[in-house]
């Protein structure tokens, strides 16, 4: 590999443009356990047709040197050795308005994680590991305790920088180089980059002049079903599920949150017109006790006192006269009154 970063960086260095190198290195696990692995590895053919006219003015020598150079940078046929391990490895393109990318794409599909694991711990250097076929062996990328997978893989690039020692830090927009691996659950522990939405997708930011530690760790017993792709499937399927079923339980809530609202709106309603109906009771109660006092108390207090009456009943006594009359004679009645008894003496002074 570091060779072929040798020629690679002659020309990227050299067009000085964004995102002319690819190096993208992608791992899945499966639920099942399955276990992907691919590795693209591509030159803008754009950005280098771009390079070989503005060096127009150089020599013939110097035009073959970098047609050679990048030749052997993107020939697939270096990679044979990864062939003979069970790796297919074929061209790789992508094509925009923008780029052209072209390389080699390795990849290879393992029924298992456990072909690439081993309980020991150990750090594995990418870049050494697919350096030549004698230094490549795949026998481990994870180590294991229990159902605890480990993953501790270098990607050092800190030798591929240029010689005088330049920083290559304002390099770094010139090259698309990234970690991906796709996880059946969310990680136990990570050192990621960048994490997806769902939490399962770890990435990380390699570059040319550096070093970078890729740590992860992550539970899994193997109980699924299904490929790496297909668990990612299945996985984001029952993440939309999850999230419809909290939605419904969000609805049910609010639903139930305003029955129960609407419940204890007609309760109140009741109780109100319950107490008014009380309150009048009470009102209508308090007048009819205050008549029947006050009708009480009328008969008690005597009617105020009237004009003085003759209230002396009349006597069976005849009324007294002063008419003398003979005792026990009874005055004769429709009789002409009588004359003057002549016996009777007269008036001395009629006389006279």
């Amino acid at each position: 590999m570091k060779k072929y970063f040798k020629l690679l960086v002659v020309f990227v260095l050299a067009l000085a443009l964004s995102g002319c190198y690819r190096y993208k290195m992608n791992m899945g696990v499966g639920a099942d356990k399955s276990f992907t692995f691919e590795w693209t590895y591509a030159m803008d053919t754009k950005a280098m047709e771009q390079m070989q006219g503005e060096m127009g003015g150089e020599s013939d020598a110097d035009d073959a040197d970098v047609d050679a150079d990048y030749s052997d940078a993107i020939d697939k046929t270096q990679f044979e050795y990864l062939e003979k391990k069970g790796y297919t490895v074929s061209d790789y393109t992508d094509s925009s308005a923008e780029h052209n990318y072209k390389g080699v794409k390795v990849s290879k599909k393992f029924s298992s994680i456990d072909e690439v694991t081993k309980e020991t711990p150990k750090t594995i250097d990418i870049n050494a590991l697919f350096e030549d076929e004698e230094s490549f062996d795949d026998s481990q990328f994870f180590s294991k305790s229990g159902d605890t997978y480990t993953a501790s893989l270098l990607f050092d690039m800190s030798a591929e920088a240029d010689s005088e020692g330049r920083d290559m830090s304002q390099y770094e927009s010139m090259f698309d180089m990234t970690y991906t691996v796709t996880l059946p659950s969310k990680p136990i522990s990570n050192n990621a980059d960048e994490v997806s939405s769902d939490g399962k997708t770890l990435t990380w930011k390699l570059g040319y002049g550096k070093k970078v530690t890729v740590s992860y760790s992550f539970k899994l017993d193997g109980s699924g079903s299904g490929s790496a792709t297909d668990t990612d499937d299945d996985d984001d399927k029952k993440d939309d599920e999850k999230e419809d079923a909290k939605e419904d339980k969000k609805e049910k809530k609010k639903s139930s949150s305003t029955e129960s609202d609407d419940e204890d709106s007609n309760v109140m309603l009741f109780v109100g017109i319950g107490a008014g109906v009380v309150v009048l009771l009470v009102v209508v109660g308090i007048v009819v006790m205050s008549k029947s006092k006050k009708n009480k108390t009328a008969e008690v207090i005597p009617a105020p006192a009237a004009e003085p009456v003759n209230t002396i009943a009349p006597s069976t006594e005849a009324p007294k006269v002063n008419i003398a009359s003979p005792s026990n004679e009874e005055a004769p009645t429709d009789q002409p009154a009588e004359s003057p008894d002549d016996n009777t003496p007269s008036d001395p002074t009629n006389n006279a």
